[in-house]
């Protein structure tokens, strides 16, 4: 009886042990690289807000790169807690803008019910202890995911769009 209980607590032992390191092996890798395939130009963000109260306000965050190889493809930007993709400059060749937009933050639902807090949906954690002027940036390189910190961006004084003027036919 000795036997078969000490079986049954090794047995156990395993399988806990498995389970640890399975749910740990699905956790994505975020790395970063000291030395990327491209070579940065100029890096800035820029503040925007518009002209009125429903145009909202945001930051735009510009990455020009002054090489990088065709085995490079630029994913996505991490900047100042949130994660966008990263869009191909309509303006400026080998330039990536991260268009960051400030939204509002939904009000929570604080009830006895649990049913009506389970309409919170749960902050999603952010993989990077960044600085006000860093950024990461996620690229592929020959099919792997990599992340490269881009640290002392400048930061470009704000952009006020003007309110639109609504014309009448009068």
């Amino acid at each position: 009886m000795k036997y078969q209980l000490h079986l049954v607590a090794m047995l156990f032992g395993i399988v806990m042990l498995c389970v640890g390191f399975g749910c740990g092996g699905s956790k994505t890798d975020y790395k970063l690289t000291k030395t990327p395939p491209f070579s940065l130009g100029e890096v800035y963000a820029q503040p925007w807000v518009a002209g009125i109260p429903s145009g909202g306000s945001g930051t735009n965050l510009h990455i020009s790169f002054q090489s990088f190889t065709d085995a490079v493809v630029i994913d996505s930007i991490y900047f100042r807690n949130h994660i966008v993709k990263a869009q191909l400059s309509p303006e400026i060749r080998n330039q990536y803008v991260g268009y960051f937009k400030h939204i509002r933050k939904p009000d929570v639902i604080m009830d006895s019910d649990p049913l009506k807090e389970a309409q919170n949906t749960p902050p999603v954690p952010f993989p990077f202890d960044l600085e006000d002027e860093e950024a990461v940036i996620s690229y592929f390189h020959y099919g792997e995911m990599r992340y490269y910190k881009i640290k002392k961006i400048e930061i470009k004084s704000m952009l006020a769009y003007p309110a639109s003027n609504m014309k009448s036919d009068n």
